[in-house]
């Protein structure tokens, strides 16, 4: 009999899963709907050679699943590498969930609920975002802060 993960062993398993094969950016995205022609955007990614895990990923947490040939490092041999991807309010309720068992990607998880728990509460008007420059300002600061943090280049 197989035992099921559930609750809290699953949540820790599932961190231990972002840990080794995830990671979490903000990145820059091209946009119509922005008066500079680009927003922001939080991005949570597990890639693995492994489709059932990626596809349980997609089944428990949402997003999108996808797969690559591409393996330019040729880290997994031969094996066409999947990847599960959540982005903003998907990617902030996923990392909620995992934070308080997370070790190696804490850091980067903290930065990037805060940018988009902030970016949630901005006004709109239409499809255009209302943003001052110290909000474009603070989320290209979030933007460089995560990217140092995945590069291991931030002192404290």
């Amino acid at each position: 009999m197989r035992n099921k993960l559930t609750g809290k062993c699953l949540l820790a398993y599932v961190a231990g899963i972002m840990d080794g094969e995830g990671s979490v950016t903000i990145s820059k995205a091209h946009s119509k709907k922005t008066r500079i022609g680009y927003q922001f955007v939080m991005y949570v990614t597990v890639r693995n050679t492994n489709e059932w895990l990626i596809h349980w990923l997609y089944f428990n947490f949402g997003g999108n699943v996808g797969m690559s040939n591409d393996n330019g490092h040729k880290r997994f041999g031969s094996k066409p590498i999947w990847y599960w991807q959540a982005t903003s309010r998907v990617a902030m309720k996923f990392l909620k969930s995992i934070l308080p068992y997370l070790q190696m990607k804490r850091e980067q998880a903290e930065v990037a609920i805060q940018f988009q728990e902030r970016k949630a509460h901005r006004g709109t008007t239409g499809n255009k975002r209302l943003r001052s420059n110290d909000e474009w300002a603070w989320q290209e600061a979030q933007h460089i802060l995560i990217q140092s943090r995945n590069k291991g280049k931030v002192e404290e």
